[in-house]
């Protein structure tokens, strides 16, 4: 699933930036470490990263979205087991 806004930090001076926004951002390696998130009590981090030279989001590994996020997603553990071999 795409995720098109990440939220950059936690507290009170948080603020949502858009993923095309976020690429170009000037502080986009110290700030691509600090993002989450931005469904209302959901604290999954996310992850910058490029596919086909296109800045996304996507969720943090091992991490999982709150049940009431429209981002949550069902992980495949059967899968996940067997790439461990």
């Amino acid at each position: 699933m795409n995720i098109p806004f990440a939220k950059v930090g936690q507290g009170d001076d948080s603020y949502s930036i858009g993923v095309v926004e976020l690429s170009k951002h000037p502080d986009l390696e110290k700030i691509k470490q600090d993002l989450w998130c931005t469904e209302l009590g959901c604290e999954c981090r996310l992850l910058y990263s490029t596919y086909l030279s296109r800045p996304i989001l996507k969720t943090w590994k091992n991490q999982n979205h709150s049940e009431d996020c429209m981002y949550y997603f069902e992980r495949n553990e059967a899968k996940r087991k067997k790439s461990l071999f």
